[in-house]
This record gives structure tokens, sequence and C-alpha cells, in this order.
């Protein structure tokens, strides 16, 4: 019988490029999101200190650092689709490795290689959305960054019940690695988009002025800080106030991941009404408010729920404007797009490595002081950016 007048069930290659991303960026949420809740016990496991623990975390950002200068390069040569699956298959291998290597040395080259293969995913999913929405791209970049915060929120969760059932992790890393697997096993059965308009006239014109890819790397390199740290601290923050570690301090660090999942649903119809400037500059400012609430709290309630929500909704919509906003001015590339996740990976070795050496001589106190200062810095940065990327395309 013929079904030529039923209607057509066959998914639009935009769509299924949408949806591979999107769900690509929860199972990296749940990754990223699993590492700080995960650190005291991985501390423990080897008889170490927070502070020397805290090496694994500058290791998997190193790993980034390393996989983001590749994956640039990969992308603008390589089959997109291809590419993103084999991140993810070697991501998935990481992530259900990290928990059986014995010792910090072995932990840090463990988590160095789950940083670099999970990067490779990140800048290509990144790129990848832009080449297949093109100039529309501002409300579906913060939908992809929405379902990253998803997995994120998701994880403290995971971690928790994990130590609930076992009390240890690895329960909840299996599960993380299972979830990238099925997203390699997506990634083969859907198309590619081809390189954007935008995209190729880029890499066909002049590069942008060394000065201004200063400026836009030292952007990324300073938000890093604001971001890195609280995703990774904010457990340990609670720890610290005296918040049971699977009661409050799980319920504080996933508070923190459902205020940016917020922050990047509101950008969704925000970046529909307002340009992508507009709404960066806003959630830089509310980071600044909220950054300087955190310290003022001095870890009272309920102050420190409401700074570490305000946070939350404000760091939320940041990374994925600012990256649309910068491949608006400089070229949706793969190359800028690798450049920014380079500097964004190396804030991110740097800044939580620096706070886990200063948490316990502050008794924690470097978190909300990191968080406020690194969003006027951030928002400082975006200015003068903005200025030169302005004039620049007056001349």
């Amino acid at each position: 019988m013929s079904d030529s007048g039923s209607p057509s069930l066959r998914v639009s290659p935009r769509a299924a490029q949408t949806s591979l991303y999107v769900a690509g960026f929860i199972a990296l949420g749940l990754v990223d999101g699993g590492v700080g809740p995960s650190l005291s016990t991985f501390a423990a496991n080897a008889g170490v200190s927070l502070g020397e623990i805290a090496i694994i975390v500058a290791a998997m950002a190193l790993g980034r650092l390393t996989g983001s200068a590749i994956a640039g390069r990969l992308y603008a040569r390589a089959h997109g689709h291809r590419a993103l699956a084999a991140g993810y298959a070697l991501t998935a291998l990481a992530a259900a490795a990290i928990t059986f290597v014995p010792g910090v040395p072995a932990a840090a080259a463990a988590f160095f290689l789950l940083g670099g293969f999970s990067s490779t995913v990140d800048v290509g999913s990144n790129t990848l959305i832009q080449w297949t929405h093109g100039d529309r791209v501002g409300p579906y970049m913060n939908g992809l960054h929405l379902a990253f915060g998803a997995g994120g929120a998701l994880a403290p969760l995971l971690i928790a019940a994990s130590l609930t059932l076992s009390g240890q992790v690895r329960v909840a890393w299996l599960v993380i690695g299972a979830v990238n697997a099925l997203i390699m096993l997506a990634a083969l059965t859907v198309s590619p988009p081809k390189p954007s308009v935008s995209a190729a006239a880029s890499a066909a014109g002049k590069r942008p002025p060394t000065a201004t890819l200063a400026l836009v790397g030292l952007l990324f390199f300073a938000y890093a800080g604001c971001e890195a740290t609280m995703f990774t601290w904010t457990a340990d923050y609670g720890v610290s106030l005296g918040f049971d570690r699977t009661g409050a301090a799980t319920a504080l660090a996933t508070a923190f991941w459902l205020s940016f999942m917020a922050g990047r649903l509101f950008a969704i119809p925000a970046t529909h009404r307002w340009p992508i400037r507009t709404v960066s500059i806003g959630a830089l400012g509310l980071g600044i408010i909220s950054g300087l609430a955190f310290v003022l709290s001095a870890g009272q309630s309920p102050w420190i729920w409401i700074a570490v929500c305000g946070l939350g909704v404000a760091i939320g919509p940041i990374f994925p404007n600012m990256l649309a906003f910068a491949g608006e001015r400089l070229g949706a590339t793969a190359g800028i797009t690798g450049f920014v996740f380079v500097l964004t990976s190396v804030g991110a070795m740097l800044w939580p490595w620096l706070a886990g050496q200063l948490f316990e001589p502050t008794r924690g106190a470097v978190i909300p002081l990191m968080a406020f200062g690194f969003a006027a810095v951030s928002l400082l940065l975006f200015g003068l950016f903005d200025r030169a990327t302005h004039l620049s395309r007056k001349r």
C-alpha cells in the first residue's frame, strides 16, 4: 500500500544535527559536573589532602588545552561527525577508567586523557552548531549550553547516589561513560553540516589582528576563573561551612547547577529579543553583583544560597553568548573556536588548581573572592574586545 498520502515522519538534517549536539552536551555536562563532587572521594582513596588531589583538576584542564589545540585543525579537515564520534568513544573509555587507576600520578594521567578527549567534542559541537544555524545561532547556542547545565546538575546527584549505594563514585563514572558511548553511536548516524558562509569567508580572508586575538583570549582565560572555580569547589565550599557532604553541600552544588541552567534557559528567548552583546553584558553585570553578595554573605544562610544561585544564573549564559559574539565579530571557524577553548582551558587548569592550594589555608574563603574578581575582570575585557572589534569593522 502506498503511503504517499501520509505525512512524512522524516527528521530534517538540521533538526537531527541540533538534537545530536544537545544530547552530547548533556553527556559532556555529566563529565565536567562529576569531577568536583568526586574530589573528596579521590583524595580519601589516595590518602592525600584536597590541595594535593587538586592536581587532577589541573591535569584535566591541561588535557583540555591539548585537545582544544588539536580539535580546531581536526574539524577543519576531517568529516565532522566521524571526529565527533571518535571523541565521544574515547571520552566514554576514559570516564569508565578513572576510578580504576591507583595513586595520584596515574589518576592525573587518566584525567589528562579525559580532558583531552572531551575537549574535542566540546570544540566540535560548538563549531558544528554555528555551521548548522549560521547567523541565527544565538538561541541554539544557548540551548546547547543549557543541555550542558542539565548534565552538570544531574552529576552531583549521580555522585551522591553512587556514594550512598557503595561508598564510592565508581558506579556514577561507569554510568557517565555509558552515556557518552550512546552519543558516539548516534553521531555515526547523522550527516554533518557544511561550513557556514561566514566561516568560509573568514578562513579565506586575513587573520584577525594579534591584539584582538589577545583580548578575546584573555577574556575567556579570565572568565574560566569564575566558571571553573564554581564548578569544581562549590560542594567543598559547602563542606567548609559545616554542610553535610551528601546533604546540604550536594544541595548547594545542585542549586548552583540548576540556577546555571535557568540562566541558559532564559538566554534562549533573550537572544531572540536582544542582541547577543546586550545579553552578555547583562549576564556579566549580574555576575559581579552576585559575586559581591557571595563575598559579603560570609557563608550565612539564606544569603549564601541567594548568592550562589545568582552566580549560577549569571554564569550560565556568559560562555555561549561570548563564544557566539566572538564568532560574529571574528568568524565562526574551527580555528577561532579552538583558540578560544585553548585559552579557556588554560584558565580552567590554573584557577581551580590555585583555589585548591588556597582553599584549606583560607578555610574556603578564596572561592567567593575568586568568583567576584573574575566576573569583574571579564566585564572589563569584554568591553575592550567589543570596542576593538567595533572599530575594526568600521574601517
